[in-house]
């Protein structure tokens, strides 16, 4: 079964165990071995939009817009007033991603957080919000009653309760707003982790949709029975999301499909497949809108809003206005797509768009950065968390540019490479490459003028695009698969004509989490074990070749490792790389390893060989220098890097750079 190492957005997360700490102080001196390490900034603060509902649907067109958000330090929950175009943040201390939201009765709004999977109850008329298990103790929360980090799923009852649904064990939980009683329902699919949407609005029914194996599952709260209706045919997909009540039948997506399916509740029959391939290629994970005997839904790419009707057809009402989130009114339809531009549809005046704007809300605190590199004339480009925003930073003058959501998919940029003075985007999801021209004007999309533009998928199942680098005339890519599958994939593409070449599942089962190329041509690639649950395995380190296009050396250097990230190649061509916790050295042209250490700085996340003969590195709780002839390492630095997303990078002009979490540093050598 796949093992998910982070959240996110629909699915998108990768271990958020965060702590509340900045990574470093604002300035910080090692007279010792001589550097400065220098804080510059926080290059994103615009919150990424996870899910969303409109406050109060009597106002109509004038209601405000609430938002989940992420935020690595303290997350925030958001209301937005359009017609002010004012907003009111809430910074929630014990969460880090808010998901599950949704109404009770007219004045309260309850939402899900994670990673203590924390439940918050918002007051509409006051504009507050407090967390339901709170205290003194880092343990009243809601995870720790029932054992879970993650609200995903939250929905009003016909019984006056509040059902949820959880990560990593797949629960069903109620709470009773009125006596504040809790009750666990236990997992609902044996050995799943994704309880990923449930939906109340069926008399003593509950439905969950499951992942990262397909399954839908009714629970009855009287008989506590659960039974598993997901046909056979469809449990090869990841996950059952937004299930809905339509009319007297059940709807439930399908993904990645993407299908919509209809059951008969009473039979648990499938009765309609409507597969969704040819309008689009999948659709957005905010909920479903059931209005007038139509399902509103909208779809991922071109960000068309369609309906389903009471006979199953799917009509296309209005255009590239993304997917619904509320209803005010019984009439006015509130729609976002992924470059955050909202639209309100009145569904009586032949769904006309009666307003549109683009809307970016910043907090006070960073967006965690999930791509580093250097690009187009000199200057360094950046991605930020579940938001799709890329970012310029202009190093000579320590200012920072964010240009927006560079694709018109929700996730994030996970990987970043120059070629030719344009720079090369992998995205998460779908496996997606983009092209940016910093030449032509900003204009994201899949159009031929987009820019940039989206100029392939990777498919093969693959999800993430997790590292990218570069020869004279390819571009390589190395990547991991979608929610419940193995094996990553190595792409080569050829940036002149934009071809493509995969080679899937070349270290077995495994993503692909780092690779370099090499002197002579190669690439040197390590592997990540923690997107699979695999017993006695370990990561794999490899040599491959591109002209031969096979392994022409691999080695597990750890045994129980999980992954692989850093590598660098040294002047005299060795290897080091870092295995967990554990700083290798190979000799690559004996292909042995000829040094170990465990400094004991945690996790090596990045590495980087420096113009001066050092490698530099980033751990969990430190930054650090290696001298490859004396073999010593030393901590310069304390950290504490939240994630193994952090980057280490030498600009034209040798000055490093580093990202940390969600801020950019400079690592300065002391005049003498």
């Amino acid at each position: 079964m796949k093992k998910l190492s982070f959240l996110l957005v629909l699915c998108f997360f990768i271990n958020l165990s965060f702590s509340q700490k900045q990574a470093v102080k604002n300035k910080q001196i090692n007279k010792e071995f001589g550097y400065e390490l220098q804080l510059i900034g926080s290059p994103v603060k615009s919150l990424p939009y996870l899910n969303l509902s409109i406050a109060e649907p009597d106002k109509g067109i004038e209601s405000d817009i609430l938002i989940n958000s992420f935020n690595p330090r303290n997350v925030y929950f958001a209301r937005y007033n359009h017609i002010k175009d004012k907003a009111s943040l809430h910074p929630l201390k014990n969460s880090q991603v808010l998901w599950g939201i949704t109404h009770y009765g007219k004045n309260k709004v309850y939402v899900g957080g994670c990673t203590k999977s924390q439940l918050y109850e918002y007051d509409i008329k006051s504009d507050k919000i407090k967390a339901i298990f709170s205290g003194p103790l880092e343990n009243n929360s809601l995870g720790w009653v029932l054992g879970e980090n993650y609200i995903w799923s939250l929905a009003e009852g016909l019984d006056g309760k509040i059902y949820g649904s959880t990560y990593p064990n797949g629960k069903l939980f109620s709470f009773d707003p009125k006596t504040r009683f809790l009750v666990d329902y236990g997992q609902m699919a044996e050995g799943e982790m994704y309880a990923r949407n449930v939906c109340a609005d069926f008399p003593g029914k509950i439905y969950i949709g499951i992942g990262t194996h397909a399954r839908l599952i009714e629970f009855d709260l009287e008989t506590k029975l659960k039974r598993q209706i997901l046909p056979k045919k469809y449990q090869n997909q990841s996950f059952v999301y937004n299930v809905v009540k339509f009319g007297d039948y059940l709807a439930a997506c399908v993904t990645p499909g993407p299908y919509i399916l209809i059951f008969d509740p009473n039979t648990r029959e499938l009765i309609k497949e409507i597969d969704l391939k040819k309008y689009d290629k999948a659709l957005y994970h905010f909920n479903p809108i059931v209005h007038d005997n139509k399902l509103y839904f909208g779809m991922i790419i071109k960000g068309d809003l369609f309906s389903i009707d009471k006979n199953f057809n799917v009509n296309l009402e209005v255009k590239n206005v993304g997917a619904p989130f509320g209803l005010a009114k019984d009439r006015y339809l509130f729609c976002m797509n992924s470059l955050k531009k909202f639209s309100i549809v009145d569904l009586q005046d032949n769904n006309k768009i009666v307003k549109s704007f683009v809307k970016n809300i910043e907090g006070e605190l960073g967006n965690s950065i999930f791509a580093f590199n250097n690009g187009p004339n000199g200057k360094i480009y950046g991605g930020g968390f579940i938001n799709q925003h890329l970012f310029k930073f202009d190093q000579d003058n320590s200012k920072f540019i964010d240009f927006g959501p560079s694709a018109n998919t929700p996730g994030q940029i996970n990987a970043l490479i120059e070629f030719n003075n344009k720079l090369y985007i992998g995205h998460y999801i779908y496996a997606r490459l983009s092209e940016y021209d910093p030449k032509l004007p900003w204009n994201p999309g899949d159009d031929d003028n987009s820019n940039p533009k989206i100029i392939s998928s990777i498919e093969n199942d693959q999800d993430k695009i997790l590292d990218m680098d570069k020869d004279s005339r390819y571009i390589y890519c190395a990547t991991s698969p979608t929610y419940g599958k193995s094996g990553g994939c190595l792409t080569i593409l050829d940036p002149v004509n934009h071809n493509i070449e995969n080679f899937r599942n070349i270290i077995k089962d495994q993503a692909l989490r780092v690779l370099r190329v090499l002197k002579d041509g190669n690439l040197a690639i390590g592997s990540d074990i923690g997107y699979i649950e695999m017993k006695d395995s370990s990561a794999v380190f490899m040599i491959w070749d591109p002209k031969e296009k096979k392994e022409t050396y691999s080695i597990r250097p750890i045994e129980k490792s999980s992954r692989i990230i850093g590598i660098a190649q040294l002047e005299n061509e060795n290897i080091c790389f870092g295995v967990d916790s554990t700083f290798c050295l190979l000799d690559y042209k004996d292909k042995k390893i000829i040094f170990k250490l465990n400094p004991g700085f945690g996790m090596i996340y990045r590495l980087l060989y420096s113009s001066d003969g050092f490698v530099y590195g980033i751990a969990k709780n430190a930054i650090f220098r290696f001298d490859p002839n004396t073999k010593k390492m030393n901590k310069l630095f304390s950290t504490d890097a939240e994630m193994f997303i952090n980057f280490i990078i030498e600009d034209r002009d040798k000055r490093i750079f580093l990202a940390i979490n969600d801020n950019i540093y400079e690592l300065r050598k002391l005049k003498k």
